[in-house]
Formats: structure tokens, sequence, C-alpha cells
């Protein structure tokens, strides 16, 4: 059923105005691509560009994957939005878009998760959002991800699950994949337009989930450009 919505949905002009719009006036994009002018002096080698994608509302890249999904999730009539985080960003990002569309927010987060961010608990249940404990095994990020899919399967007629990361079942890194992918559409425009070349030498990303490695990279995965991803 994702699948079917998701690739009709994809193609569908209402839907992807909707989603830039949003991503223009709600998230605030495009993000900065900016000089890091005396670092570049530091090291004394090439020209370092940041992505400045924490600049987005709520703090992360993480919300232009949540508003996709959410988008959908309207589509499909689901009126119940579960999610999974670790770090928090995930969760707020997941808590931010479904209050803004008054849906029902539960989040999946780790005990261990939760003592060690609680200014992002704050915030998520600052936006309405119900937090559930998990205890299981080691209490943090993959034992939260068990369970919200355990959630997700049980009551999946009601229920959209907005994964944060690139990982899960088909079509979920897909999905991923592609609404995180404006980070490197975005670069390439913006590099260009900077430097007058037309693609960087190299990429670097950090990698835990994987989403903001992957929205970087994809736009790019059919050029000459070296990508480096550091965990």
């Amino acid at each position: 059923e994702l699948e079917k919505k998701y690739l009709f949905y994809k193609k569908n002009k209402k839907f992807n105005d909707e989603f830039s719009e949003l991503s223009k006036d709600y998230i605030g994009r495009p993000s900065p691509l900016y000089y890091a002018k005396n670092l570049t002096e530091y090291l004394g080698g090439a020209k370092i560009y940041f992505k400045r994608d924490e600049l987005n509302h709520t703090g992360a890249h993480k919300i232009n994957n949540c508003l996709g999904q959410v988008l959908l999730a309207l589509r499909m009539k689901k009126k119940r939005i579960i999610a999974e985080t670790g770090a928090g960003q995930h969760g707020v990002a997941t808590s931010a878009v479904a209050s803004k569309f008054g849906l029902d927010c539960i989040v999946y987060m780790g005990s261990e998760d939760i003592k060690r961010q609680k200014l992002n608990v704050f915030k998520m249940n600052l936006m309405g959002a119900e937090i559930r404990s998990v205890e299981s095994g080691s209490a943090t990020l993959k034992d939260a991800t068990n369970e919200a899919i355990r959630d997700w399967v049980t009551n999946v007629e009601s229920t959209f699950y907005v994964i944060g990361s690139s990982v899960g079942p088909h079509p979920y890194p897909r999905l991923v994949r592609d609404f995180q992918s404006v980070i490197g559409y975005e670069t390439k425009r913006q590099f260009t337009r900077k430097t007058g070349k037309s693609l960087p030498d190299r990429l670097v990303a950090c990698v835990g989930g994987g989403s903001n490695a992957l929205g970087l990279f994809y736009p790019f995965l059919a050029d000459n450009v070296k990508i480096i991803g550091v965990e």
C-alpha cells in the first residue's frame, strides 16, 4: 500500500508543489551553502563549503523527510503518526510536522537516550507528542525502531510510521533518499553559482542512520566526484 501510494504521489504535481512550498515557507529552504574561509585558510588546502541544514526549522536535516512522509500520510488518510528516535532530532521534526497538521504523534525512544536527550524530549512533549520509553536490549535507537515496527504492523490501518534513517523495509530507504535528496540538488546549484565550477572535487558527510549522507550523495552518483562517508 505504501509503495503504491508513494509511486503515485511522487509524480503528482499538487503533492510536489505542496512539498516545495512548505519546504520553502515552513522549513526555510534552501539552506545556505557557506564558504568556510577561516577553516580553509587554517588547513591551507582545498576550499571548504558547509551545507547548513542545521539552520532548518527544528535544527536538522530530519524535517525534510518528515514533511514528505507526513504529507503522504495525510493522503493515505492515516491520522496517527509514529516514529523512532535516538539523539532526538528525528523525533522533534516528526512531532513538529504532526502538530502542524493536527495529527496524533507517538515517538519511541530508548530509555538511555531519553536520559541523554532531555532537551529534545522536552521539545517533543511541548509539541504534543507522546514519548514511549523502550527498556529492551540496549535501550537505544535499534530497540526503539523494533518497538515502532511492532506498533506499526499492529495498527497499520490507522497508523503511518515515519522512519528517519535509511533503514527498514522497502520502500522506506527510497522515501528517505528521495525526500532528503533536496540537500544534494540544492548543493549542486549553489556550488555552481558560488564558484563557477560545475562540480566539487569531493563530498564529505557523517554517516549514522545515513539519511543526510544519502541526501547529499545521491544527486552526485553519476558525476565524477569523490564521495566520502565518515562514521
